[in-house]
């Protein structure tokens, strides 16, 4: 029996791409993936050569699936084509900020294939609202392969790090720390260093804490992949969730410590006494449920209840 195949039109050649992860998984779960590198090939040969080398592995190896990761700047007409032959899906990692506004093809992408996804609520309900019928909230699944417990490094020792870009918000939590007497490391654009795949690994498993401190928050449940990282890595995280929105998703005190303020964060890491505890459900759930085989289970589930 042949293997069924999935296109993946993304970011494969960057091994730090999610897309990569996603790849694996649909590995794992026993198709033959090919990638198509939309980026590299627009950039090197042009628009009409990637749409023809789209078009042309389509009718070559008439696929399962074929996956549009966001995919900005490629005419939608491309999506229309695909449809009139397999399957199509437009997975969005973006949250609704200045992105989605800038990149009006997208929302036809969604609007165009048989089936789109966001990972956020909000760009579920705004791809709805512009026209895409079949559209579902699904996250951005762990690479248990990448970020997983492994054995502290000297170098990156802590007792509280964070990994993201500098932004003001996460600098006044940084002060806030320091000032109370805690060794924090902060990492990303703007900090130490960009740590990625294995450094950030190792990072999370030298730190006694982590923090999750998402650049957007809003009412709608949404946090960073980064979140379910940390976890994996098992370490206790403190994530910063002023609205309260992931109490449904994760246990406060038991497989994650939820803060509203840096005064609230303050507070917690003073009276907490079960940290390794909370490390370790909190690895057990997202293991057992936000893998991203977790989400192309998802993906495909909805393929064939259709």
């Amino acid at each position: 029996m042949h293997k069924k195949t999935v296109i993946i039109i993304g970011v494969l050649d960057n091994p730090t791409s999610t897309n990569v992860s996603q790849a694996k998984a649909f590995i794992n779960k026993g198709f033959n993936v090919i990638p198509i590198n939309y980026r590299t090939l627009m950039s090197e040969y042009g628009i009409k050569t990637f749409e023809k080398i789209v078009l042309d592995t389509v009718e070559k190896y008439s696929p399962y699936l074929v996956l549009f990761c966001k995919c900005n700047g490629i005419n939608p007409d491309l999506v229309s084509e695909c449809s009139k032959k397999t399957i199509t899906w437009l997975w969005n990692p973006d949250v609704i900020n200045e992105k989605i506004p800038r990149y009006p093809e997208v929302i036809q992408h969604a609007v165009r294939a048989d089936f789109s996804s966001g990972t956020s609520l909000d760009i579920v309900r705004y791809f709805k609202e512009h026209g895409a019928k079949n559209c579902y909230h699904i996250f951005d699944g762990l690479d248990a392969d990448v970020f997983k417990p492994v054995e502290p490094v000297e170098e990156f020792k802590c007792d509280i790090s964070f990994i993201g870009t500098k932004l003001d918000h996460r600098d006044q939590i940084k002060d806030i720390l320091e000032q109370s007497g805690y060794d924090v490391k902060f990492y990303g654009h703007g900090y130490i260093g960009e740590v990625y795949n294995k450094e950030f690994a190792q990072v999370c498993c030298s730190s006694k804490y982590v923090l999750s401190i998402n650049s957007l928050c809003g009412e709608d449940l949404f946090f960073s992949n980064r979140l379910l990282r940390l976890m994996g890595c098992k370490r206790c995280v403190f994530h910063w969730d002023p609205f309260y929105v992931l109490k449904d998703m994760f246990i406060d005190g038991k497989e994650i410590i939820l803060f509203r303020s840096a005064e609230e964060l303050i507070t917690k890491l003073k009276f907490l006494n079960n940290h390794e505890e909370i490390a370790e459900n909190g690895y057990i759930k997202v293991i057992n449920n936000y893998t991203w085989e977790h989400s192309v289970d998802h993906i495909l589930r909805i393929i064939e209840n259709a």
